[in-house]
């Protein structure tokens, strides 16, 4: 059963990095070795535009910086 509502395979590592907004290929190759979601069938590696959302997204960064809690942390110890 196919699933029309999926969005189409990404086919290769140049189309995966150029999804991410990104053009080396390496950089897909990176993905993949940090556990990018992805399907081998043959020599070629296929993912999908979803999975690379969902990647992206772990590495979502917290609405403050580090920089913001250091101050605020040394902002508390000299008000006492």
């Amino acid at each position: 059963m196919k699933d029309h509502d999926a969005q189409p395979w990404l086919r290769g590592k140049k189309q995966i990095a150029k999804y991410g907004g990104f053009r080396d290929p390496r950089t897909a190759a990176r993905w993949l070795s940090m556990g990018l979601r992805h399907v081998r069938v043959g020599f070629e590696i296929l993912s999908r535009p979803e999975w690379v959302d969902e990647f992206f997204l772990r590495f979502e960064a917290d609405r403050r910086g580090e920089a913001d809690l250091i101050v605020e942390g040394i902002m508390k110890e000299f008000q006492g």
